[in-house]
């Protein structure tokens, strides 16, 4: 397959972005994760993309729970700043108007829909 063909379609291609929020030995804490997909029906599985290094997975490992947000178009300066800092770097859950939580699940006011997560 011609290799310009295949960059050009890259471009082209849309996912969603889901905030995973998390709590643990590391904090609480979000990120945005572009890898999120439904893979089954019955029962409901949703898979879920996050590098061993980062602190969402460190706690997601120590406690086995998470949330999982599709966010909506109103959330887009959620996301990017869920997407652009690490937790080890600023707290991102106490930046002001940033973040509508809803505390008792963890999760976020504005998404379109969310999951309540255990592994």
């Amino acid at each position: 397959m011609n290799r310009s063909i295949v960059e050009k379609a890259q471009k082209y291609f849309t996912t969603g972005v889901s905030l995973i929020t998390s709590s643990g030995p590391h904090g609480q804490n979000v990120m945005a994760a572009e890898w999120t997909m439904q893979i089954s029906y019955e029962p409901m599985l949703i898979a879920i993309f996050i590098h061993e290094g980062n602190a969402t997975f460190k706690n997601i490992k120590q406690t086995r729970e998470f949330g999982i947000n599709v966010s909506s178009e109103e959330q887009t300066m959620a996301v990017n700043i869920a997407g652009g800092y690490s937790r080890k770097e600023i707290d991102k859950l106490k930046i002001k108007d940033a973040f509508d939580t809803i505390p008792s699940k963890k999760c976020f006011h504005d998404c379109w829909v969310y999951y309540k997560c255990r592994m």
